[in-house]
């Protein structure tokens, strides 16, 4: 799921989606990147990104921080292809990102590993 249903979810759970948009305060970004761009900018005021792009920008700071029940789970999915599979380095980075060492590396940028 997009981050923009993300941040729709929380900003009507919080009862402000409905003032936000009738004030046209709303411009959607093509995705998360441009987002934080328009705020870089000053062509925005705000932006609802994920906390971990905050991170890569040296020009925006965070503000607030939606709390998790406001919104679904965000979850990216790791999958190995049929044809990745036949490839030893692919097997290897996919064995990788499950590992204790790729764990320490998600948690240092902002990630957590989901529970099995």
């Amino acid at each position: 799921m997009p981050a923009g249903k993300y941040a729709e979810q929380s900003l009507e759970k919080l009862g402000l989606l409905k003032q936000l948009t009738d004030e046209g305060k709303i411009v959607r970004g093509q995705d998360v990147r441009a987002t934080l761009t328009y705020v870089e900018r000053g062509e925005a005021e705000a932006g609802v990104v994920y906390a971990t792009d905050v991170g890569a920008s040296s020009q925006v700071q965070s503000v607030y921080e939606f709390d998790a029940a406001t919104h679904d789970e965000i979850v990216y999915v790791l999958v190995l292809l049929k044809r990745g599979s036949q490839r030893p380095a692919a097997t290897d980075f996919y064995k990788y990102l499950q590992s204790p060492a790729a764990d320490a590396q998600y948690e240092k940028f902002g990630f957590t590993r989901a529970k099995r």
